[in-house]
């Protein structure tokens, strides 16, 4: 099951002006992997706060899949939304019982402890958050949780020693604020990045598995130019927090920059997994797909940004340039009228729509085309 074949369906049926190719598409799609369609419009009802359009959406997703350890988690949280924590918990059950990655178990069990907690199911809290403390130790939630319901039973001496590993794997003691200031304040000099890279390095020799402090770390040497040990520090701070997709996010970001496109892709992929449909991973990932040369992949994103964004012109013109890219005028024509009926006063849009007049043989709208857009250039400025 591919995550982009699945958009791609989505954008299908949700336009249906994309021509007989894309409907054929769509067919074989609605074949193979239907439960993501319904996957994709119920995340976008949940982030959108739209909890019961979620729900019905996510229902169809697992009747469709039941075995879609990612429909389960995304229908848990939903339920966890909605209050019903033994649906949710009992989904999350589900989705670890399939065996998901290492990334997936851990989000999983996450949200049934959120679960339990809204259930004020104390003792099945602590358990869950026993496992999660055996899957990775590293994780500080399943400390944090065991701590705190402990403490709800009144057992404090057990809350200590849970206490004493928080301490350990998140502190946030004077010295790692001291360089997240300097880092901050624009006041601190040329040299405040250096000095900053300094105190974390003291802090991570007596806190080394502190992930937040890693993820600081990379984003100084990433300024300064350090290559090697950005690399390191991102490959770190994920190994401490492998579920957070905002970190293999920012990881891809700058291997994109290093133009390392295959990397980075690799990298938005994995964070989609952990947070579907997300239009900023997916517009990089569409990106790094037509910089590598992969048009075909990279189409498939732009459509399904638009799909998820129909009032976003951004996608579609992008989407305009790898048509012109790979020599499908046609297609390249279409959107970029459709970019122009959505922003009418951007004068480069009349520029690039005049080029793929001028290569359909299309001369005199070509011509008009770029009339406009001078006009547009030189127009008054409001």
């Amino acid at each position: 099951m591919h995550f982009r074949q699945a958009l791609i369906l989505i954008t299908a049926l949700a336009l249906g002006v994309e021509g007989q190719a894309l409907k054929c598409l769509a067919a074989d799609l609605e074949k193979t992997d239907p439960a993501w369609k319904y996957l994709m419009q119920g995340t976008a009802e949940l982030d959108a706060a739209h909890y019961k359009q979620g729900e019905s959406f996510l229902n169809q997703a697992v009747s469709t899949d039941p075995k879609s350890v990612v429909a389960l988690i995304q229908r848990g949280r939903c339920y966890n939304r909605l209050g019903k924590y033994a649906l949710a918990a009992s989904d999350f059950d589900k989705a670890l019982s399939l065996h998901p990655g290492v990334k997936l178990a851990i989000q999983a069990r996450k949200n049934k402890i959120s679960a339990l907690e809204g259930r004020k199911d104390w003792k099945q809290m602590i358990a869950a958050a026993t496992d999660m403390i055996k899957l990775y130790p590293y994780e500080p939630m399943g400390y944090i949780a065991r701590h705190n319901a402990n403490e709800k039973l009144g057992e404090y001496a057990l809350a200590k020693k849970d206490m004493q590993m928080i301490q350990l794997l998140a502190p946030r003691n004077p010295s790692f604020w001291q360089a997240t200031n300097l880092i901050k304040s624009e006041g601190g000099g040329p040299g405040r990045f250096e000095a900053a890279l300094g105190i974390l390095n003291k802090h991570l020799q007596n806190h080394p598995y502190d992930g937040e402090a890693y993820f600081q770390r990379a984003s100084i040497n990433a300024h300064l130019g350090h290559t090697s040990q950005t690399m390191a520090d991102y490959d770190a701070c994920i190994k401490y927090a492998p579920d957070r997709f905002t970190l293999n996010a920012d990881r891809a970001r700058y291997l994109t920059q290093l133009k390392r496109y295959k990397e980075a892709i690799s990298g938005y992929s994995d964070a989609l997994q952990l947070s579907p449909g997300n239009d900023h991973l997916m517009l990089d990932r569409a990106s790094c797909y037509m910089r590598l040369g992969d048009y075909q992949n990279s189409i498939k994103d732009y459509t399904a940004l638009s799909a998820l964004h129909p009032d976003d012109e951004d996608p579609v013109h992008y989407r305009a340039r790898v048509y012109v890219l790979t020599k499908q005028y046609a297609k390249a024509l279409t959107d970029y009228d459709r970019v122009i009926y959505m922003a009418p006063d951007q004068a480069a849009n009349y520029t690039e729509r005049s080029k793929v007049y001028e290569k359909l043989g299309r001369h005199e709208l070509a011509v008009k085309d770029t009339e406009k857009a001078a006009a547009l250039l030189n127009g008054p400025i409001h």
